[in-house]
Formats: C-alpha cells, sequence, structure tokens
C-alpha cells in the first residue's frame, strides 16, 4: 500500500501554481492593437489587387482596420510601411518608418532640420507621409528639459509647424 507523501503534493502544487502565474502574466502582455487585425483572407480581393498596384514589391503584409480604413503593414528596404484605403480601396495615404535616420529623408529637410532651432536636440523617430495631394515628413525630437516635439517639414525643406508632441495618428484626413 502507498502512503501519502504531502512533500511531493505541496512541490507539484506549488509548480502549478508556478505555470499559471507565468501564464496569466504572459496573457496581460499581449499587443492591444490585435483586435484591430484582419486575416489575410477577410480581406476583400479589391483591396488586395489596390495594394499590388501601389507596391508591387510588398510581402509579408498584415491587415488592420484603423477607423474607417483598411490598412496594409510590410516591411520594405528595412523601413516599416503603413498603406491606407479608404472604405472603397481606394489608397488614401503611405506612412513610411524612417527611424532616426535622416538618411532617409531628401537632403532638403535634413540641411533644414539641422539649421533649425530644433538640430540639436535627439531624434526619436523620423515619419514620411505621402496623400493624394500632400508629401510632409515629421521629425520627432526630445530634449531633457523640454516637451517632445513633432517637427513638420515639406519635401522641398520648408517647415510646415513645430508642435509639442502628443502623439496622436496620423491619419489621411489629419489637417496640418
Amino acid at each position: 500500500m502507498k502512503t501519502f507523501n504531502f512533500k511531493v503534493m505541496k512541490n507539484k502544487l506549488f509548480l502549478m501554481m508556478l505555470a499559471l502565474c507565468g501564464v496569466f502574466m504572459l496573457s496581460s502582455c499581449s499587443d492591444d492593437d490585435d483586435d484591430n487585425d484582419v486575416a489575410a483572407s477577410k480581406v476583400p480581393q479589391a483591396y488586395v489587387e489596390a495594394l499590388a498596384a501601389k507596391f508591387p514589391e510588398a510581402a509579408n503584409v498584415e491587415w488592420e482596420n484603423k477607423g474607417a480604413y483598411l490598412v496594409a503593414d510590410f516591411t520594405k528596404d528595412f523601413r516599416d510601411y503603413e498603406v491606407w484605403f479608404d472604405s472603397s480601396a481606394k489608397w488614401s495615404m503611405t506612412n513610411i518608418d524612417c527611424g532616426k535616420d535622416l538618411f532617409f529623408i531628401p537632403g532638403e529637410v535634413s540641411k533644414a532640420f539641422a539649421e533649425s532651432e530644433y538640430g540639436t536636440w535627439t531624434i526619436d523617430d523620423i515619419e514620411s507621409y505621402e496623400r493624394a495631394n500632400d508629401s510632409f515628413y515629421v521629425i520627432e525630437v526630445e530634449k531633457v528639459g523640454n516637451s517632445d516635439t513633432d517637427i513638420y517639414y515639406r519635401p522641398d525643406g520648408e517647415l510646415i509647424k513645430a508642435v509639442v508632441s502628443d502623439n496622436a495618428e496620423i491619419t489621411p484626413v489629419t489637417v496640418l
């Protein structure tokens, strides 16, 4: 007859509780954007064709809903692309995350930034935006003791505006 070993049972219970805690901790770290993801198989063919027409080289595309838009996400040339389409699958905007590298933006914009009052600030991120009738760059900068700032430039280096960063997403209908 086998005897009941409380020490073994206690160790097993401890390991099970530890495993459960790990599962709960990992599930709480999920990406909030997952609710907006759209499976590739659920994307209407018109959107797939519109993306292929605009970016035939797009690969490993992930789709998500952002308000009234369906957005294709992919990486090309070490930069992240977001291509926005309206409800009729018409291209509305392309947003390219250029990282922190001035190399990826026009020389006129780099020069204008370097010569501005923000030229010595730390670059946090650079974004490129193209819309049907508008193109611009946003350089996000930071400096100790100052508010993070977004500096908007036209491709020719013309300063559009410099504003305290509010981290709001720029959409196809965002007014500059």
